[in-house]
């Protein structure tokens, strides 16, 4: 996590229990980028354990830092119900320490497998593609790593 100002802060620390860190819910105060003052009740946040730590004990702000993930996969999906019509590929992020993967918002969407394959390929001239496991969800036709 690095230091940074309320505004982009995603967890707090208080100046009562130093060295602990807490995830923000949510902020009060804040108007775009301005900070209301002590006569206007303060800024501050609500963290997700319920604590309400107002800019007077608030030791620190931090924003998490999103780690880069160790390797990304392709996975094909064969007309899945959000795509009906279409071959559907779903980038899926491993991380370090993980042991699965998480779905990413991107995808590739296209009228025909071959068509898909190309764009993967294009997308990514080193990817290797594997067949799917006979345990893997019905839709799944392949995976690209």
């Amino acid at each position: 996590m690095k230091r940074c100002d309320i505004y982009d802060a995603t967890h707090v620390e208080s100046k009562y229990a130093r060295g602990k860190v807490h995830r923000i819910a949510s902020k009060w105060g804040i108007d775009g980028r301005h900070l209301a003052k002590p006569s206007e009740g303060g800024f501050g946040c609500v963290t997700e354990d319920g604590q309400r730590i107002s800019m007077w004990d608030a030791f620190g702000y931090y924003q998490e830092v999103k780690q880069q993930p160790v390797m990304s996969t392709w996975v094909v999906y064969d007309h899945p119900r959000d795509f009906p019509d279409k071959f559907v590929a779903r980038r899926h992020d491993i991380y370090r320490g993980d042991q699965e993967p998480h779905a990413s918002e991107e995808h590739l969407a296209a009228d025909t497998l071959k068509e898909l394959r190309d764009r993967i390929i294009r997308l990514n001239p080193n990817l290797s593609r594997l067949n799917r496991f006979p345990d893997d969800d019905r839709n799944i036709v392949e995976v690209w790593l």
